[in-house]
């Protein structure tokens, strides 16, 4: 009789670390359309299992005055799992068996001093995330194999605001860069019989910035002066019909 808590090297295959398609890290620029909001969303394409993918970030730009009171960055996949789980004991197999997707962003050149960083991952309030599919309970006899599929998702964020201090490293008109990691993960807790599972993830993976800034109100003069001149035009306007 035996106990697994963490799959083995010997009895655990997963599918390799390739790019399905080569993902498009072209410059997309902040979306400024929505008044208070300026949000850039990089859209990595679908991999395989395992990667680490480098986007480039814009700073926020203060022209006219734009306060930046806050930034979010969410990190997300949706994802298809699929695989199978073979007993290569002499004993019946039972137990049960989960795979997922991990998720989490580094730091890359030029990042803020406030971007997460490696190893403070476990925190809940960093930007890690990580999707699980439910258990595959398992009860297999000698030879016996069950396949299973699972499509999920996962999303995760953290938020920088004023007080964090953070704030002063995104401001800028130029760029950074961040790389978005992902890791098929996989855990098992069987007894008896031999399991010998492969699995297989297709993720889609994005990451976006989002900018919340406040701009400064007219001043009453410059409201007078907008107000002046309006009346001018509306008093030329009248004489050119007379």
């Amino acid at each position: 009789m035996k106990f697994n808590l963490l799959a083995s090297a010997s009895t655990l295959a997963m599918g390799g670390f390739v790019a399905l398609a080569i993902p498009s890290t072209a410059h997309a620029g902040l979306d400024w359309s929505v008044s208070g909001i300026a949000t850039e969303t990089f859209d990595l394409g679908v991999n395989t299992t395992g990667f680490s993918l480098p986007v480039i970030l814009d700073q926020f730009d203060t022209t006219g005055g734009r306060n930046l009171t806050s930034v979010v960055i969410t990190e997300g996949a949706t994802f298809l799992q699929t695989g199978s789980i073979t007993n290569n004991g002499s004993s019946l197999l039972t137990g049960h068996y989960s795979g997922g997707l991990s998720l989490s962003v580094l730091p890359g050149a030029g990042a803020p001093s406030g971007f997460p960083q490696p190893g403070i991952f476990p925190s809940p309030n960093d930007l890690n995330g990580t999707g699980f599919l439910a258990n595959q309970a398992l009860s297999l006899g000698v030879g016996a194999t069950a396949t299973y599929s699972h499509t999920g998702g996962i999303v995760s964020a953290v938020s920088y605001n004023v007080s964090s201090g953070a704030l002063a490293g995104f401001l800028g008109t130029s760029t950074f860069q961040a790389l978005l990691n992902g890791t098929a993960t996989a855990l098992q807790a069987t007894s008896g019989g031999n399991l010998f599972a492969t699995l297989v993830t297709s993720a889609d993976p994005y990451i976006t910035i989002t900018y919340n800034y406040t701009t400064p109100a007219p001043e009453p003069a410059s409201m007078a002066i907008l107000g002046a001149g309006l009346a001018g035009l509306g008093v030329l306007r009248r004489r050119r019909k007379v």
